[in-house]
């Protein structure tokens, strides 16, 4: 093996080249190092191009455009949400009116129906106390009666109660009123359907004789109040579409048959609407 590398550490002496060789190497390798120079650059400018083409521009850019300032949310007309609706379509608000003729269902919770329809009573006109969140009314008339109809839902049970209460009192402090030709009575009594219910009966009388009458049924169940108000007029002989009753005789027994197939099956479909018997 030491043969193999004893002309490696042979120190002959370095035999240096003519000077005229020395420039033009130099000259060379300064020639290659201006080409890769300029090779480079050409790469880089290739490299910008392609970028400015790959984001859609077409045309290299030395500088991005500066951004055009925000203009903020453009302003809109503000329009308000449809309010939820509790009652549900199709609610049988109508069970017992003639609908012959008559109002057009009025619902949502802005409704205030009816002050100028239901009579005043001792100079007070008819109007549910507090805000309901959701409300459905409806009026039907045929030449012996007249209904109206109104349910009212509140967000809480005692809301509720104090709308029909308010009601049953207003009726209860008016016994007696005197009008022009006939006195109206009224009497206000329990009724035992829903959490808490009235009925009042308002009989006008002239000359002794009982002429019409107005019936008011004012029931609350959970957050519901519901109200049905009549007034019926004294005919003899039957009329289409309507109750047809002698005020003094058959109020009674009629008074029965409204709360069986009205009153009654009206306060259990108040679970119908919804948060009423939650």
């Amino acid at each position: 093996m030491s043969d193999l590398f004893t002309s490696l550490r042979q120190e002959d002496p370095a035999v240096g080249l003519p000077a005229d060789e020395v420039r033009r190497l130099g000259d060379r390798a300064r020639r290659r190092r201006t080409a890769v120079r300029a090779a480079g650059a050409t790469c880089v400018v290739a490299a910008v191009g392609a970028a400015s083409l790959a984001v859609g521009t077409g045309t290299p850019r030395t500088a991005p455009d500066p951004a055009a300032p925000d203009p903020g949310p453009s302003p809109t007309r503000a329009v308000a949400p449809e309010p939820d609706r509790l009652v549900p379509d199709g609610f049988p608000l109508s069970r017992g009116l003639p609908m012959s003729a008559g109002t057009p269902d009025l619902a949502g919770p802005e409704v205030a129906p009816f002050s100028e329809v239901v009579p005043s009573v001792c100079g007070t006109t008819y109007a549910l106390a507090g805000s309901p969140v959701d409300r459905l009314a409806m009026e039907g008339t045929n030449v012996v009666f007249q209904g109206v109809r109104d349910l009212a839902v509140y967000a809480e049970p005692g809301q509720a109660l104090r709308a029909v209460e308010e009601q049953a009192q207003r009726l209860r402090d008016c016994p007696t009123e005197r009008g022009a030709g006939s006195v109206a009575t009224t009497t206000v009594e329990p009724l035992d359907v829903g959490d808490r219910a009235w009925r009042a009966t308002r009989v006008y009388t002239s000359g002794g004789t009982a002429m019409s009458v107005e019936i008011s049924y004012l029931v609350q169940r959970g957050t519901a109040a519901l109200v049905l108000k009549e007034s019926l007029f004294d005919e003899p002989a039957p009329v289409a579409n309507g109750p047809a009753i002698d005020v003094e005789t058959e109020l009674g027994s009629y008074l029965a048959e409204q709360e069986r197939t009205v009153v009654a099956p009206l306060t259990e479909a108040l679970c119908r609407v919804e948060t009423v018997c939650d």
